[in-house]
């Protein structure tokens, strides 16, 4: 390979890295943020999924002291808790799935742009190399037939420009790729970054309600038990079950809440310290923000900090894969 040919090559290859790495460094960066916002979702829907069933236990624990169904002494003035037939059932509740009908649609919305999102920063497969691979036989039969039969490409030949030639697919799958992010978070960052912050609001006001059901349904509980309200053996011990496990449950939150509480995070996260559903995807909506400066060419000291590291990879990448190149041919 001659040296001028050399020099041309390794000098484009060079003035290109540092926009390629910027390209890695955003593919890192949202796949970073995809885990960690797809888990905060998560938590997100199994919440709204407690407030419901909470609702849902503490109304029937409630239609135990309305034994015919009727208003209580402690419920005059409202309907019934439920219908009496073989068996009783809950009338309505409080909170049901469509009392959260904007949230559950929040959350679907940001779990497919999350997942679109984690698409385009998925692993590359690379596979230019194993395509050369394939056509290096049709390629030395088209020169044996043209030339003087002698093998163009050895084995040592084909591994390094197939390596090459995965280097420079890699570049730009990556490229490709972080086109597809930042066009994304162009069309739809704005709408995502609204439903994160919504729905970190909204997750820290309802915890309350759900803290509420919960410890009402347990003291509700203990004091059916206590009182020989119910006469049913069986009935009696699911209620007792039931509020020994709403009682570890309360004093695990209560040590976790503590813990957090005494850490020395800021305080504006410390709010969200009873709260983990909602601390869950504050922290992606700051990182959702983080990441749509970052597509925009803006970086902070950490991302500075990686993308140096990156281009230095690339670099010392690149000039290996040339001195392989350069020793065989």
């Amino acid at each position: 390979m001659h040296l001028r040919a050399q020099s041309i090559i390794c000098g484009m290859l060079a003035f290109g890295l540092a926009g390629c790495a910027h390209d890695a460094l955003l593919r890192e960066e949202t796949g970073a943020f995809a885990k960690h916002a797809g888990a905060a979702a998560e938590a997100g829907i199994t919440f709204y999924d407690d407030v419901v069933g909470a609702d849902r236990a503490l109304r029937t624990t409630l239609i135990v002291l309305d034994r015919n169904c009727l208003p209580a002494e402690i419920n005059a003035g409202h309907p019934a808790l439920c219908t009496l037939g073989e068996a009783k059932v809950p009338i309505g509740g409080v909170f049901t799935p469509e009392t959260f009908e904007r949230e559950y649609a929040q959350l679907r919305f940001l779990a497919s742009y999350i997942g679109a999102l984690a698409k385009f920063a998925g692993d590359i497969d690379s596979n230019s190399g194993a395509n050369f691979e394939a056509a290096k036989e049709d390629l030395e039969a088209f020169r044996a037939l043209f030339g003087n039969g002698k093998p163009v490409l050895d084995d040592d030949r084909t591994e390094a420009v197939s390596s090459l030639l995965d280097f420079l697919n890699q570049l730009a799958n990556e490229s490709a790729s972080a086109k597809q992010i930042r066009l994304l978070l162009e069309t739809q960052g704005e709408h995502a970054a609204t439903a994160l912050e919504t729905l970190a609001t909204g997750l820290l006001e309802d915890n309350v309600q759900l803290e509420s059901a919960l410890r009402t349904n347990a003291g509700l509980q203990r004091f059916i038990v206590r009182h020989g309200l119910v006469d049913d053996p069986g009935t009696r011990g699911a209620l007792l079950t039931s509020y020994y496990a709403a009682g570890d449950l309360d004093r695990a939150t209560t040590a976790k809440r503590t813990r957090c509480l005494a850490s020395d995070r800021p305080d504006a996260e410390k709010r969200f310290c009873g709260a983990p559903a909602a601390g869950l995807m504050h922290a992606a909506a700051d990182a959702h923000r983080e990441l749509v400066v970052l597509s925009t060419g803006t970086l902070n000291v950490r991302q500075r900090a990686r993308l140096a590291r990156l281009s230095y990879e690339r670099f010392v990448t690149a000039v290996k894969l040339f001195v392989d190149l350069r020793s065989v041919f």
